[in-house]
């Protein structure tokens, strides 16, 4: 058997490349939040409004993420979701049309805007 290497199509590759370096940029900034400010998530839980809140994890949320649903979810928490085999709403259990999802920038804006308003 003979081993024949294909390229693949150069919009395939620029398209991993920008959604790797995208990765890489989301990651480094939720390191360098961490090691700025890493008592952050020690809020008491009465005090966090709940829409902070990821419905899996019950945990303040870092990457918020509209899912099909229409609801937010942490992304790993999500992510996780997914890989397991699930392809329900954690919030309905009704099958989701898809499994994607986008950044929800507003809801990290005032997530952020809760954790460091008095820093």
């Amino acid at each position: 058997m003979e081993l024949v290497m294909v390229d693949a199509p150069l919009h395939i590759c620029s398209f991993y490349d920008e959604q790797e370096e995208r990765f890489a940029k989301e990651l480094k900034w939720l390191k360098l939040d961490e090691l700025q400010h890493p008592n952050v998530s020690d809020n008491q839980p009465g005090e966090v409004p709940p829409e902070y809140l990821c419905p899996i994890t019950q945990e303040i949320m870092r990457e918020p993420v509209r899912c099909s649903d229409g609801f937010v979810y942490e992304k790993q928490a999500i992510n996780e979701w997914f890989m397991s085999g699930k392809f329900t709403s954690p919030m309905t259990n009704e099958t989701l049309t898809d499994i994607n999802f986008t950044m929800d920038q507003e809801m990290r804006n005032a997530i952020h805007n809760f954790l460091y308003q008095d820093m």
